[in-house]
């Protein structure tokens, strides 16, 4: 069976060793792999693998949310090993996957569509869904946008926010208007500072 595969930031992975003034060699042994790995990891050759992500979040007391790019490069989002632990159980039981599927097919998107419409490869889709792949907070912004869910509710199925229900027409509007984007966007400022 594959390793559940997370597409984290590479470049927030130097920047946090660099920050923890760690070389390559160093944080390797610390979180059990080769420092070849980790040089691949940095340089976008691989992707962390669940178990690898978990130990660089554990060890060096990373939010997983930081390191996944969701949340801002600065400042380090620094986080308990309790917290760490919760991120990993929310992407365990493939909810993730999950709740995409079902979010998607309650608009009666296909894979192609959703894929179509945040500009991915249907394959990218299929392997968030299945649970192959945890995607990147980035897409998981993207997918939560063009799914009209928020991010809190793709990860943990819990909304953190007011929820605004929202056709497939309204959404339509939406995608094919930039001012109405723009627009809405204004008014929801208030609500969602600090999120």
């Amino acid at each position: 069976m594959r390793k559940t595969q997370i597409a984290g930031d590479p470049t927030r992975l130097v920047y946090l060793r660099l920050m923890n003034h760690l070389s390559q060699k160093e944080l390797a042994d610390r979180i059990g792999l080769s420092a070849a790995s980790i040089t691949y990891i940095e340089r976008g050759v691989r992707v962390f693998n669940k178990d690898t992500f978990y130990k660089v979040c554990s060890e060096l007391r990373v939010d997983p949310s930081w390191l996944d790019g969701t949340l801002p490069l600065d400042p380090i989002v620094y986080i308990s090993a309790k917290a760490v632990d919760s991120y990993f159980e929310a992407a365990e039981d493939n909810g993730v996957g999950n709740r995409i599927r079902i979010s998607r097919l309650k608009l009666g998107w296909s894979s192609t569509e959703l894929a179509e419409k945040i500009g991915l490869k249907v394959q990218c889709i299929s392997s968030y869904e299945t649970g192959s792949v945890f995607p990147p907070g980035k897409v998981l912004a993207r997918l939560a946008n063009a799914l009209g869910v928020s991010v809190a509710w793709l990860r943990t199925g819990e909304d953190d926010t007011q929820a605004y229900p929202i056709t497939k027409d309204v959404l339509k509007f939406l995608q094919e208007n930039l001012e109405a984007r723009k627009i809405l966007s204004k008014l929801l400022e208030p609500q969602t500072e600090g999120l």
